[in-house]
């Protein structure tokens, strides 16, 4: 079947089965909760999301499904990322669930539910419309939790700009002025949620510096024991294939992840014009400062 053809009878049979959805909630009332725990992810590209998102993956009871990279304010399971979701990271996700019954709202019974947003405003994710629609599009939850990423800015932009030069595609390239502005505004707005300095995530939320993940096993307790998972840091050495694995070492480094130079990767572009303009951006600065401290050799 061409492709064109493929396209049109899939998106004619999710049409189908969003009317579905919209009957199943209005007409079968679901007073039991499907989700026991219900995880909403979110972090900018090359934060370290999929390394914490397999973390708490390993740690975490059957059933447990991953929805990744979904689209703000619309139904997870119609938005997520097909291939990062289904052949990379859970790859037996058709035999745990029928995708066809939960985008119809005939939800299978979950312990943990996790979908992801990457390179997003907090303004798009956490909307009246997604709350109105949440029990419709994902099902009832137990425990509903809003963990937010943070990357020291440093590292995280050399590793995209590393990916840029790659030729690898990021949804913002720090390459292009206007993308740059994008990036650099949402780091900025994901530190002020991150400091209490707005609050656009009103479920319980749950501030996870990744620097401080990756290097200190006792911080990576707290936070297991804050996201309610028994702790057995099982899943930290791994480095999955979504997304391409580390901009810098690929897979390179599967089962040995810490001895990656993961808060180093900025002396790559320190001479780089434009990783230098992040210097200039007061603001930025201040706001690293709080939640990072002094990042190593950038005294």
């Amino acid at each position: 079947m061409a492709r064109p053809t493929k396209i049109f009878f899939r998106r004619l049979r999710d049409a189908f089965l969003y009317s579905a959805n919209f009957a199943t909630h209005h007409f079968l009332i679901r007073r039991s909760f499907v989700n026991m725990r219900e995880m909403r992810f979110i972090g900018l590209q090359r934060s370290g999301n999929h390394a914490l998102i397999n973390w708490i993956f390993n740690q975490s009871k059957e059933k447990k499904c991953l929805l990744n990279w979904v689209q703000a304010d619309s139904n997870p399971f119609f938005s997520f990322h097909r291939k990062s979701t289904l052949r990379e990271f859970q790859p037996d996700f058709t035999k745990k669930f029928s995708l066809n019954l939960e985008k119809s709202g005939i939800f299978s019974k979950k312990e943990l539910l996790i979908y992801s947003y990457e390179d997003e405003s907090l303004e798009k994710i956490a909307t009246q419309n997604f709350e109105e629609k949440h029990d419709m599009w994902v099902g009832r939850s137990k425990i509903r939790q809003d963990i937010l990423l943070m990357r020291d800015p440093f590292n995280l932009i050399a590793s995209r700009l590393k990916r840029d030069d790659d030729k690898v595609e990021n949804r913002y390239s720090f390459r292009d002025d206007s993308e740059r502005k994008i990036i650099i505004g949402l780091w900025k707005q994901y530190a002020r949620e991150f400091l209490g300095l707005s609050n656009h995530l009103l479920q319980d939320k749950i501030c996870i510096s990744y620097n401080k993940w990756f290097l200190d096993r006792d911080y990576r307790e707290k936070i297991a024991s804050r996201l309610g998972i028994e702790f057995s840091d099982s899943g930290m050495e791994t480095v999955t294939g979504v997304g391409g694995g580390s901009s810098f070492d690929s897979i390179g480094y599967d089962k040995k992840a810490s001895e990656m130079k993961v808060l180093e990767r900025w002396r790559h572009y320190e001479n780089d014009k434009d990783f230098r303009m992040l210097f200039a951006d007061r603001e930025l600065m201040d706001l690293s400062k709080a939640i990072f401290g002094t990042v190593p050799g950038l005294e």
